[in-house]
């Protein structure tokens, strides 16, 4: 009998037909060994592992929709005739399912559902609303590409959540999705907590068999989904000799007329720390989110999600609001004095979730604060200390945490009387450091000094948990001054040095002692030493390690693209304590880096 190998358009079909013959789409004619598409999937967590089957079903709320193609080109032209197989596939969860049907071998099934009337409405393109077929390999087919979204159902039947899919695109990574958000509802604005998206799946025809597809994939699609929302908190704490801080308040400008990150000095203060975005506000939404896929080698085909603001300027609030407790630090519970236990923005250090964006400028920090010696009791008022984190370090992807680190301190000018009760110079507020968490659980850190802006950067496996870096990693030196990135010149501007210190000693290794350090002779072999008054020395020794780079490459950078940004780089091979120097006209600036080594015993970290 010739055969006649068509997908099947119902199982009571293919339960009718002899084992040579299927009915259904002419298509595949002439294949064989035919397998059904089948879907399986996790949904991740940057606090958990990832979770599967029902407990992942929960999350989608029990169904996701699905836009697949075969044979796609390059070039993210639309799919052609006969090229487009799941045209917004109603994918739902069957309890207890699992290989029950051809289309069902984890519990996720698609054939014969019928999506509603208003699901077709608002999930666009889509079919006619008939009931949906299945669907198999084609194994003459060049490669496959998936995506999926899901949102809560009362969210897309009310048209809360709307869905189009991008055909088109100038690649095929920029063939995403439209999401409309109806913010504006009179009962009911949509759930953020259920949208996700998945990963891009791209699955390519590798071995040129006609059991490949089945062979290398199980005959099912794998996918990842991410909650559309980002995490954010920040911490704050101070290292003020002799006192401590009872009261911050916050300066926030929420006026201006284009959506910024940008936090400003505005007349009056207000009781929290916030950053001005597009969302959530207004008259004039719905507003829509832009969906493409990433396409570098350390985040490739991750969603990248761009908000559109479509209301009018003067709509525009504060949303997220990061210094709430904060702002109630007290002379009887003042705020935190170490960088591991600093004061969060919400108790107990919970995150505020929020919405992904692309950064669009620094994001500014400035508040007033009351300085308060618990002994003498004197209070000391400060106006206006500021702090700044750098454009490039607030770029929030879907489902990653984010924490900002701010500390309060003393400069190097500032000077502090026997007692502890008398305090000059300024008090400035640094971006301490910045910890990403992406939604393997993977941490990496960002740490900065001011002022200049002194930051030092290295790719999360060169970070142990303790904010130190490893050995034989490369750890990357930024200087920014305002919004300038300043140009480093091993041994003009920026310089390098190891320091190391007895035990005993009566002084630490910091900013001040290693400043003060080299204010000494330097000796031939280029050391410099110092002696306390216990005997015991310091010795800062010049390192040759420092060099030049022009740009940070995308396996190694926070955002997962290449980072066009100048500055000084060095791999350290030995634990130790080193030390960058920034030259600026006469003033020098420093930053201490910790290095330890990991796979010693006595070593800190993961």
């Amino acid at each position: 009998m010739k055969k006649f190998l068509f997908v099947a358009t119902a199982l009571a079909a293919l339960a009718s037909c002899s084992e040579n013959e299927f009915i259904g789409d002419p298509a595949l004619v002439n294949n064989h060994d035919v397998g059904a598409i089948g879907f399986n999937l996790s949904v991740p967590a940057v606090t958990r592992a990832d979770i599967t089957g029902a407990d992942a079903a929960g999350d989608l709320n029990k169904q996701f929709i699905i836009w697949g193609e075969k044979n796609e080109e390059t070039d993210g032209t639309k799919a052609t005739d006969g090229n487009l197989v799941f045209k917004n596939y109603l994918v739902q969860w069957k309890e207890n399912s699992a290989n029950t049907t051809l289309s069902n071998t984890k519990g996720w099934e698609y054939v014969g559902i019928k999506p509603s009337g208003q699901d077709i409405l608002n999930i666009r393109p889509n079919g006619n609303g008939s009931a949906q077929t299945i669907k198999y390999w084609d194994y003459n087919a060049t490669n496959y590409a998936f995506t999926a979204v899901s949102a809560r159902p009362f969210d897309i039947a009310n048209g809360l959540v709307q869905f189009d899919k991008i055909e088109s695109s100038s690649d095929q990574y920029g063939k995403g999705y439209t999401i409309t958000l109806d913010m504006n509802s009179s009962q009911n604005t949509p759930s953020l907590e259920d949208l996700y998206l998945s990963d891009r799946v791209q699955i390519n025809r590798t071995d040129g068999t006609n059991s490949d597809w089945k062979n290398s994939y199980g005959g099912y699609v794998q996918f990842k989904f991410r909650n559309v929302r980002p995490q954010i908190r920040m911490g704050i704490y101070e290292t003020i000799p002799g006192y401590g801080i009872s009261a911050i308040k916050f300066y926030v400008n929420n006026t201006g007329t284009t959506p910024t990150q940008t936090v400003e000095a505005k007349d009056g203060s207000t009781s929290a720390f916030g950053v001005v975005c597009p969302f959530f506000k207004g008259d004039k939404y719905p507003y829509t989110l832009t969906v493409t896929y990433d396409k570098n080698e350390n985040v490739l085909n991750q969603p990248i999600v761009t908000p559109s603001n479509v209301g009018e300027n003067n709509n525009i609030e504060n949303n997220l609001i990061l210094g709430t407790n904060i702002s109630t630090v007290s002379k009887t519970a003042m705020l935190g004095t170490t960088s591991s236990a600093p004061t969060w923005d919400n108790a107990n250090g919970s995150f505020t979730a929020f919405l992904p964006q692309a950064a669009t400028a620094d994001m500014k920090l400035k508040c007033d604060f009351t300085l308060y010696n618990e002994e003498t009791k004197e209070t000391i008022e400060v106006k206006g200390a500021t702090a700044t984190v750098p454009q490039e370090y607030l770029t929030w992807r879907p489902n990653y945490m984010y924490t900002y680190l701010f500390k309060i301190s003393v400069d190097n000018n500032g000077q502090t009387g026997e007692t502890g009760s008398e305090v000059t110079g300024l008090y400035p507020i640094t971006f301490d450091a910045i910890e990403v968490v992406d939604d393997n659980g993977n941490a990496e850190f960002i740490t900065t000094v001011n002022e200049p802006s002194i930051t030092t950067y290295a790719k999360a496996s060169a970070v142990t948990t303790d904010n130190e870096y490893k050995v034989n990693n490369t750890i990357y030196v930024t200087v920014e001054e305002g919004t300038t990135n300043v140009e480093l010149t091993v041994d003009t501007n920026a310089k390098l040095y190891t320091a190391t210190i007895e035990e005993g000693a009566a002084q630490n290794i910091n900013e001040e002692s290693v400043a003060n350090a080299l204010k000494g002779t330097e000796s031939p072999t280029g050391t410099w030493t110092v002696t306390d008054a216990l005997g015991k020395k310091m010795v800062v020794t010049k390192s040759s390690l420092l060099a030049k780079f022009t740009s940070i490459p995308a396996d190694a950078s926070p955002s997962g693209t290449e980072l066009t940004i100048k500055g000084a780089k060095f791999t350290p091979a030995a634990a130790g304590t080193y030390v960058f120097e920034y030259t600026k006209d006469t003033e020098r600036y420093y930053k201490i880096i910790k290095v330890v080594d990991t796979s010693s015993a006595s070593g800190s970290g993961n």
